[in-house]
């Protein structure tokens, strides 16, 4: 099996429904590591707001969680099983997710929001369910 496969069916229904989810949060940035599954997620979110998606290392250091701190507007940013749990934790400042994500978790959707000092976090689903 290769370590950097592409979007299954199921997988690809799940990213235009992500982009349609978006459409109406006024998406001004998108972030992903660089395998094809993570880029293929982000790409009908980024075509529908005509942006290009920023590379982000697959284990985000604090450089990389002060810039999205730093950000004016609303990103999406599209992770791991095995790191989302870090960049959610790191925005917040608080753990927010205990542990790793399922590998088969496909559908979770987090949303932190930043308003002045104040970050709130909201656990979502989308799409059709990944188990």
């Amino acid at each position: 099996m290769s370590s950097n496969p592409p979007l299954s069916e199921a997988g690809k229904q799940r990213a235009e429904a992500l982009k349609d989810l978006l459409q109406s949060e006024k998406i001004g940035y998108v972030f992903s590591t660089n395998t094809v599954r993570t880029l293929s997620t982000a790409e009908p979110t980024k075509n529908y707001f005509n942006l290009q998606t920023k590379i982000y290392e697959a284990e985000p250091d604090d450089t990389f969680i002060a810039q999205l701190l730093s950000l004016r507007g609303n990103a999406l940013i599209v992770g791991h099983s095995n790191t989302v749990d870090d960049i959610v934790n790191k925005l917040c400042g608080s753990v927010k997710l205990p542990a790793n994500l399922l590998d088969s978790a496909y559908d979770d959707l987090f949303v932190i929001t930043k308003k002045g000092k104040t970050i709130t976090f909201e656990a979502r689903k989308y799409g059709n369910p990944s188990q």
